[in-house]
């Protein structure tokens, strides 16, 4: 341990005395790590950047709104929906939804509100608001009974306050199993994250205003009584997404799945990563003959220190060692440092982004190129520094103490 402190002591002292000669050298190992390392983070966090909100995207999920034209019970409908339920590890889950504006016998509510009620099966899975997978509060993956309902959690905290929802029940007008309309007490179950909804419900000047959405299981209504205010719409999740798709558009159904412009966004990526191991490579060779550059010129301004120690009976493997030791330390310091610059960069970048259009950026490097960039690291150092020591070792002793008196 002593001598390993001993020898490390050494050498920094050996480069603070030689500092002169090393800056210029140590600007050039900086410049260079700074530009390497920056490419490859630009280019991973620049990919990822632009396919993030695809790819978050949820790639099992097909959405399929039917056409008003279509019957229902004809050949046509019956047929897509039996070749989709026939595809290994497929589920269907149809959704309806109605809009129901302040009906005349809701005497006792602001008329200001609006009911949207979302209509799914008792038990859904997972519920989905604008194709994306919604937060239960409970984690529901069902109504616990026929008369339970949700709320998006930011209508439930008004609802509360204005008295519309009392022991945790509100009073809703729909109709029942058989086609009556009339008012029911339901319980609420729980709440809903409303983040991905447009319509919500707030309040201005003590009043409630704007839609309240509603969730209620489809078993406990008669869906026919809506009319033609009911949109249906089903949601088919599978792992062959882009299959149902084609089949869906084979039939002129409106259909979209995420897996479709994920596709894209991959192939966009792939593209990214030629385009970093590319630029990589051209880069690491301009920089290695950089390197290689900047160490001779370093080595012309201690031939004499060479030819000195040479001359009083070092052996070549100490001058290799001691030359080698030192270039080690320069090239892992510049490194480090060129890659907390590179990372302060990416993170003052961030904050403007934020703060000039509210945009999240990501800062990202993969795996691969953390792996790329230590292989290059490595092997420049190797490269720069077995090549900084082996010249050292050839400097002809006599010219070298010649060259001094000149």
């Amino acid at each position: 341990m002593k001598y390993r402190e001993s020898f490390f002591v050494q050498t920094v002292r050996l480069i603070r005395k030689n500092r002169k000669t090393y800056q210029r050298l140590m600007v050039s190992i900086l410049l260079t790590f700074t530009f390497l390392f920056s490419v490859f983070f630009y280019i991973d966090s620049s990919s990822f950047n632009r396919n993030k909100e695809t790819l978050s995207d949820p790639s099992y999920l097909v959405t399929v709104n039917i056409p008003d034209h279509i019957n229902r019970s004809g050949t046509e409908f019956k047929t897509f929906f039996s070749q989709v339920q026939s595809t290994p590890d497929t589920r269907i889950a149809p959704v309806q939804r109605f809009a129901l504006a302040s009906y005349p016998p809701l005497h006792h509510v602001i008329h200001s509100v609006n009911y949207n009620y979302n209509i799914y099966p008792k038990s859904f899975g997972q519920l989905m608001i604008q194709n994306q997978p919604a937060a239960l509060q409970d984690g529901s993956r069902e109504f616990k009974t026929l008369d339970s309902v949700f709320v998006t959690s930011q209508a439930q905290s008004l609802l509360v306050q204005s008295g519309m929802i009392q022991n945790g029940r509100i009073q809703l007008y729909l109709p029942d199993r058989h086609g009556r309309w009339g008012f029911k007490d339901w319980t609420v179950q729980t709440t809903v994250d409303a983040s991905e909804l447009s319509l919500q419900v707030r309040n201005v000047g003590g009043h409630l205003t704007g839609n309240v959405e509603v969730f209620i299981p489809g078993e406990a209504v008669n869906r026919e009584a809506f009319g033609e205010g009911l949109e249906e719409q089903f949601l088919i999740f599978t792992p062959y997404a882009i299959d149902i798709l084609n089949l869906a558009r084979r039939y002129e159904f409106e259909a979209s799945a995420s897996a479709q412009p994920q596709v894209h966004s991959r192939a966009d990526m792939r593209q990214s990563i030629q385009l970093k191991w590319i630029l990589g490579s051209l880069i690491f060779l301009v920089l290695a003959v950089n390197l290689q550059g900047s160490f001779a010129n370093a080595l012309k301004e201690r031939r004499y220190e060479i030819g000195l120690r040479r001359a009083l009976g070092a052996a070549p493997q100490d001058i290799v060692m001691q030359f080698f030791k030192e270039s080690v330390l320069l090239i892992l310091t510049g490194a480090l440092l060129a890659l907390f610059l590179v990372v302060d960069g990416f993170l003052l970048f961030r904050l403007f982004c934020y703060f000039t259009s509210a945009q999240i950026y990501t800062i990202v490097l993969t795996a691969s190129s953390v792996l790329t960039m230590l292989t290059m690291t490595g092997s420049l150092l190797l490269l720069t520094g077995l090549s900084f020591s082996v010249s050292a070792m050839e400097t002809n002793i006599v010219s070298a103490l010649q060259g001094a008196g000149e």
